[in-house]
């Protein structure tokens, strides 16, 4: 006779999956590994990027010009392969 015979309710171990999105604007994305963690946002054909002034002679053009709406697509598609 099985040891677990008669036994009910058994529930199959939860596993907690954490997405990251990576902005970067300021700072250099080169300079940061994700470890395949997540998706890496950077803002493209920005001379001035990456930087690490004080005040910005741009009006934060990097941090403007982040691409939210692939963002958006990039969580809609991961969230997409959980159904």
């Amino acid at each position: 006779m099985s040891p677990l015979r008669g036994l009910t309710g058994f529930r199959q171990r939860e596993t907690k999956i954490t997405i990251y999105f990576f902005l970067f604007g300021v700072s250099c994305s080169a300079e940061i590994d994700i470890y395949d963690r997540g998706t890496k946002f950077v803002p493209d054909g920005l001379f001035c990027s990456p930087c690490w002034k004080k005040r910005c002679p741009y009006d934060l053009e990097c941090v403007q010009t982040i691409d939210l709406e692939g963002i958006y697509r990039k969580a809609l598609e991961i969230t997409a392969t959980f159904k």
